[in-house]
């Protein structure tokens, strides 16, 4: 059961920071001067996998209640 959770829990996390980079990415597209660093954002940007919010948010949450069951398991333990 520790295995499926430690797989969920990566699968969570990948899913969240797929969907950061590509928010932050394109937030900094808006704010960049030069065509050269519009173009490689966009490449990152392009590379990036797509993550709907709902779902990133949904896997933030999961990863959220895991990390908090594996903390008290700590305090249990020690």
């Amino acid at each position: 059961m520790r295995l499926e959770a430690d797989h969920a829990a990566r699968a969570a996390h990948h899913s969240w920071e797929n969907w950061s980079a590509r928010d932050t990415l394109t937030r900094a597209l808006a704010r960049v001067a030069t065509d050269h660093a519009r173009v490689k954002l966009r490449e990152t940007i392009a590379a990036t996998p797509k993550v709907d919010p709902p779902d990133a948010l949904r896997d933030a949450s999961e990863l959220v209640e895991l990390l908090t069951a594996w903390r008290w398991q700590t305090v249990y333990a020690a």
